[in-house]
């Protein structure tokens, strides 16, 4: 089950091999955090760092697709999701854990009752990873692919 989400991964999480602006890529990173539980600024903050936005940037960002809930008495204030951005969520982001994932689709699934998931159209690559693409499309290549799940799956299955 770990290897084939690792494939998943590998083949679909491209948010840091596209063309796509800085702002696009803290969208999408905010987005896949909020989705997994609300979060307080310093905790979007840290994890969105790793982009180098300025502050006008995230926070420009974190209006956008987020809204502020105001703090009770002894917790902090936490941004949540807005409904609109819930189409973003992607669920074989390579950042979550497991528990993070289900989480996030829990979250999903509330807010989009009796739908069936459908991750968003991938983003496209730089140029310097279009050659990705021949491998992944190889014949020989979805071959060996193959046989190692089938060799792993058939051996799971007969006793020793």
């Amino acid at each position: 089950e770990y290897f084939v989400y690792l494939l998943i991964q590998i083949v679909s999480e491209r948010a840091m091999i596209t063309s796509l602006s800085i702002e696009d890529l803290i969208e999408h990173r905010i987005i896949q955090k909020l989705m997994v539980a609300d979060c307080t600024h310093s905790q979007i903050a840290k994890d969105v760092r790793r982009h180098e936005p300025t502050d006008g940037q995230r926070e420009k960002v974190l209006n956008k697709v987020a809204t502020f809930k105001e703090p009770k008495k002894t917790e902090q204030g936490t941004f949540q999701l807005k409904p609109e951005f819930y189409s973003g969520y992607f669920k074989y982001v390579i950042t979550h854990t497991s528990q993070a994932r289900d989480k996030a689709t829990e979250t999903w699934q509330r807010q989009n009752k009796g739908q069936v998931y459908a991750p968003p159209s991938l983003l496209p690559l730089l140029p310097l990873f279009h050659n990705l693409l021949q491998v992944w499309g190889n014949l020989d290549f979805n071959r060996v692919i193959y046989f190692i799940l089938y060799h792993a799956t058939y051996t799971l299955q007969t006793p020793p």
